[in-house]
């Protein structure tokens, strides 16, 4: 039986299928309202669009390269029949950051993201992006080696065809059969829903113009109708109309509220902060890079690095591996492999980029071109820029005495002692 057979057939299961993604997106009753979180939905929520858009942008600053492993040291390969393709356009209807930004958005928000890599004479020739409700993944025993296929369905068309895991990238994310990852909007899908209450619950509260200012008490049992009466009141009252209550029935007492803001607003703005921080840490954006100023300015170069090194750097990661194991041929593995660089995205002010620079001129880890080229600078000409230096004012701790000895500006003991006597003489 072939193997669009053994995917496709009716009476044949797939081995550790995972559930489908909309079926973990139940509506949820809360207050009266059906708030609905699904992965499309989600990106309402401000605040997620904003963590998308940060990470994204965030990657369109810097291209990956084409690195060759040679014996004497690791250059970029632009020659390589690959580099224009990863660098620059990996598929006729967008860029490379394009394609890099909407790979990390499927990844993140769905949990998988997938790219299906065409082939041409045995030559890849473009990486196109597919949409992960598209694509259905699956584990098959190929003669006792287990293989991934994916099954990808055309949404206009309805025809399904069987691709092999070489012909697929797949960025997969937090799962537990190491076949399908789970989406974060899954996983975190009451995170969500609270804060999609909460934006229902402002739009309510302010549409109306309710501002409540203050409490009534009574120091005597009410009854039912009682209580009825006076909360229809009260929402007359309320409803449309801004202020407190024009008069009030016996044994009944006004209490004002002692707050700045209305009791229901300050709690509200407290309850959209504690939304919005809650949502950023899913990501991994710190709040300052998503619109919080109530954070030190000092503190934002530091964010930003750390921003870098746990939420960007293992993305980068992700996608060099996924790209050097399927894109390279088993010819070129360990000698050409893709690089994400983000020295260049540190933040750090010049003069401490350039103590650092420095540093490592003075101590011959870097040459005068190395340096130059982190500044973004045209290396110097005639070669005169591939020279290392290294200082000399430092040696090892048993040649020290003799070192000091052997200085010629040293003075003779001997001499001084013999001076010495001939002034006391004298």
């Amino acid at each position: 039986m072939s193997v669009f057979s053994r995917i496709f057939s009716r009476q044949s299961k797939p081995q550790r299928r995972v559930m489908d993604l909309e079926n973990y997106f139940l509506p949820l009753q809360m207050g009266g309202k059906q708030v609905v979180v699904t992965t499309k939905k989600s990106v309402s929520i401000g605040v997620v669009l904003d963590c998308i858009d940060v990470i994204q942008r965030t990657l369109s600053l810097v291209s990956p390269k084409i690195v060759e492993q040679r014996t004497d040291g690791k250059y970029p390969a632009p020659q390589h029949p690959l580099y224009s393709l990863i660098n620059s356009e990996p598929y006729t209807l967008y860029t490379a950051a394009d394609y890099y930004g909407q790979m990390i958005a499927d990844y993140l928000l769905y949990g998988n993201a997938y790219a299906l890599i065409l082939r041409q004479g045995g030559r890849v020739v473009g990486l196109k992006r597919l949409e992960p409700e598209q694509v259905e993944p699956y584990i098959l025993d190929m003669e006792g080696v287990e293989e991934r296929w994916y099954k990808i369905t055309d949404m206009n068309s309805r025809i399904s065809n069987a691709v092999s895991q070489r012909d697929m990238i797949h960025l997969m994310d937090f799962n537990f059969d190491g076949i399908k990852g789970l989406s974060r909007i899954q996983l975190k899908r009451n995170t969500l829903t609270d804060a999609g209450q909460i934006g229902n619950y402002s739009t309510d509260m302010y549409k109306d113009g309710v501002s409540v200012s203050g409490y009534l008490t009574s120091e005597r049992m009410i009854g039912k109708d009682e209580l009825d009466y006076l909360r229809q009141k009260f929402q007359d009252q309320a409803t449309g109309k801004n202020g407190g209550i024009a008069a009030l029935p016996q044994g009944f007492k006004y209490e004002a509220l002692r707050y700045n803001l209305p009791f229901a607003d300050s709690q509200l703005i407290e309850a959209k902060k504690f939304a919005v921080e809650d949502i950023a840490r899913i990501f991994g954006v710190p709040l300052s890079l998503i619109g919080r100023s109530d954070l030190a300015d000092n503190k934002a170069d530091s964010e930003f690095n750390r921003f870098l090194a746990i939420t960007i750097a293992p993305l980068t990661i992700l996608l060099e591996n996924e790209h050097n194991r399927k894109l390279f041929t088993p010819s070129e593995r360990g000698r050409f492999y893709m690089k994400f660089e983000l020295k260049g995205l540190y933040r750090v002010d010049m003069l401490t980029r350039y103590q650092a620079h420095q540093i490592a001129l003075s101590h011959g880890f870097m040459n005068k071109d190395e340096v130059r080229d982190v500044e973004g600078m045209n290396p110097i000409r005639n070669g005169l820029g591939q020279t290392f230096y290294q200082m000399l004012n430092t040696i090892p701790l048993e040649q020290a005495q003799d070192y000091y000895m052997e200085k010629p500006d040293q003075p003779d003991n001997d001499n001084d002692i013999d001076n010495e006597d001939d002034t006391q003489d004298i």
